[in-house]
């Protein structure tokens, strides 16, 4: 039987800043004009350690939350 392991990332954008935690610890925050570009970096860097994304949410606040899994090992 495969067991797994879960993060939950969530991404929260407010006034000019964006910050980001996972599995409720701070993993990045961002306060320039790269926000994007530092998520997107951020979720490859998750993808090339064996992370799949399962489900993306955003509510209408603007906050989003991806959930990933991968095989324990």
């Amino acid at each position: 039987m495969q067991k797994w392991e879960y993060l939950q990332m969530h991404v929260e954008f407010s006034k000019g800043k964006l910050v980001a935690t996972a599995n409720s610890k701070q993993v990045f925050s961002s306060e320039d004009d790269a926000h994007e570009v530092d998520l997107i970096k951020y979720l490859n860097a998750l993808g090339t350690d064996g992370w799949e994304m399962i489900s993306a949410q955003k509510n209408e606040y603007g906050f989003q939350n991806y959930f990933f899994k991968r095989l324990l090992e």
